[in-house]
């Protein structure tokens, strides 16, 4: 059993990839699988270690044989998140801001980098090893919202204000 708390950001946003990628390969009829796919979801299933999580993500990012697109659930988890206030770092070519999850109990944040025009292509931008743990406090607030519109005077007419 993997202890989750012994994991780093990083290490808890590649587990995050491999488990949404496992789930989607259990999904189609086992006929459909490739060889790399029993790997996969057989390896994911008996994760113990943290260092286990870096090398099932080194080998399925590198390995072609799944049947499913790697980067897709690279990007999805990417891209998720929620936006946070953290300062995000800066680049001269690329916009950024700061994203957040919750994964396994524990928020982890990582910068999201986008923009770069035509040519840019901010997904390959390094994010995971950038991760870290965040605090986050919730708290509920209430709100008053007011709606206004001129009011009707007693004889129809709405009230013109002082003539000149």
């Amino acid at each position: 059993m993997l202890n989750f708390d012994a994991l780093t950001a990083p290490q808890l946003l590649r587990w995050r990839i491999l488990e949404n990628l496992s789930e989607s390969l259990r999904r189609p009829i086992v006929d459909d699988w490739t060889e790399a796919d029993r790997e996969l979801v057989s390896r994911f299933s008996s994760l113990s270690a943290p260092k286990q999580v870096d090398a099932l993500y080194a080998w399925a990012e590198s390995n072609e044989g799944l049947s499913c697109e790697f980067s897709d659930y690279v990007g999805e988890v990417r891209r998720g998140g929620i936006d946070t206030d953290v300062e995000a770092p800066s680049s001269r070519h690329y916009e950024s801001k700061s994203k957040g999850a919750v994964i396994q109990s524990r928020w982890v944040g990582w910068t999201f980098w986008y923009g770069g025009g035509k040519h840019g292509t901010p997904d390959s931008m390094e994010w995971i090893d950038d991760a870290y743990f965040l605090e986050c406090v919730e708290e509920q607030q209430v709100v008053t919202v007011r709606i206004f519109k001129k009011r009707e005077e007693p004889n129809g007419n709405a009230h013109q204000g002082a003539k000149s």
